[in-house]
């Protein structure tokens, strides 16, 4: 098991247009797969109200946005989810064996992924399908993981199939009663192995930001 830093330079990525001209830092704090090829991210504005604001209408107005939802933070910032009608680097996330741990942007649009990969061949294969769809992809850093905090074959399979299919959408696609009719399991089994699963996956998204 690897913790991989990537920088991911898509030709897509709608960010680059608002960076050009948005006087506010924004930050990239997540993003997933949504529908058949968007995806939907999680940002963080900074700045004055009237520089929030201004970017804020860019965002809502750019031709590859679906959807977005805002919430105003205590310090003055604001939190947005973004849904994009396109993401060929969130689907092919969602089709590989890795699990991300963060997504930030650099000052030029461009991605910085933190991601968890139980081998070689599963970020090969990430990264060769991101290349195929024209996703420019630079190695920053590969690391170890300490064996405590891997997860077991069977807890990757269960959070990968709850992920696949919609179980941490808002509003979830799927339930624990199907995922565990789907595994072969009892429905008790399957939340004790998410909830497992889950624990040691914040476990290494908060080390990763230490």
């Amino acid at each position: 098991m690897m913790e991989i830093r990537l920088l991911i330079r898509s030709p897509e990525v709608w960010i680059k247009d608002i960076l050009k001209t948005s006087r506010c830092p924004i930050k990239f704090l997540d993003c997933m797969p949504w529908g058949d090829g968007g995806g939907r991210g999680l940002l963080k504005l900074e700045g004055s109200k009237e520089d929030i604001k201004a970017t804020m209408t860019m965002i809502e107005a750019h031709p590859d946005i679906e959807k977005v939802e805002a919430s105003t933070l205590k310090d003055g910032g604001v939190i947005m989810t973004v849904t994009v009608r396109s993401c060929r680097a969130c689907r092919a996330l969602s089709r590989s064996e890795c699990f991300l741990l963060s997504s930030t942007s650099t000052d030029g649009g461009d991605l910085l992924w933190t991601i968890v990969a139980p081998n070689d061949k599963s970020v090969i294969a990430l990264v060769d399908e991101l290349e195929e769809k024209g996703t420019s992809v630079r190695f920053m850093s590969i690391s170890p993981i300490d064996h405590q905090d891997v997860l077991t074959t069977r807890q990757l399979a269960i959070i990968k199939k709850a992920y696949k299919e919609g179980y941490y959408d808002v509003p979830k696609r799927t339930n624990i009663q199907k995922l565990a009719k789907e595994s072969g399991a009892s429905p008790s089994t399957v939340s004790e192995i998410l909830q497992r699963a889950e624990k040691k996956i914040l476990s290494l998204f908060f080390k990763a930001r230490q």
